[in-house]
């Protein structure tokens, strides 16, 4: 599968980004526009990636440790969160960040903790404050 951009004043023709042997999907671009995260089931488990944006030929990082899906950056780019659907770990993630120069993940830690039904719908069933505050 691949991952596509559409250019919002062109002639509405989509363009291939990232390509791999897997199934990518709820792709997001860093608040500083560098960096994009999404999940990718590649072995029947979906993992969260980042990489270059929108130079996207840059070495792709694992993030998550143990599944992971649905990806959202807080507002300054510092922390992702992202969600793990999988027995063991039924929850809501969060790992922080270093993005300049390079972009250098932390350990991941547990926020909430499932179960939840991560599975059955959009990407839109969380989001991160605006002041990214976990309150």
């Amino acid at each position: 599968m691949t991952l596509h951009t559409l250019p919002l004043d062109g002639d509405g023709q989509t363009s291939p980004l990232v390509r791999t042997q897997g199934n990518e999907a709820r792709a997001r671009i860093s608040p500083d526009g560098r960096w994009i995260a999404y999940d990718l089931a590649q072995t029947g488990r979906r993992e969260v990636f980042v990489q270059p944006f929108p130079d996207v030929d840059g070495a792709r990082s694992k993030v998550s440790t143990d599944g992971g899906s649905n990806p959202i950056w807080s507002p300054s780019g510092g922390e992702l969160f992202y969600a793990v659907p999988d027995s063991g770990g039924d929850g809501l993630w969060a790992v922080p960040f270093e993005t300049a120069p390079e972009c250098i993940p932390g350990d991941p830690v547990m926020l909430f903790e499932g179960p939840y039904d991560l599975e059955s719908g959009s990407a839109g069933w969380y989001d991160v404050a605006p002041a990214g505050d976990r309150s």
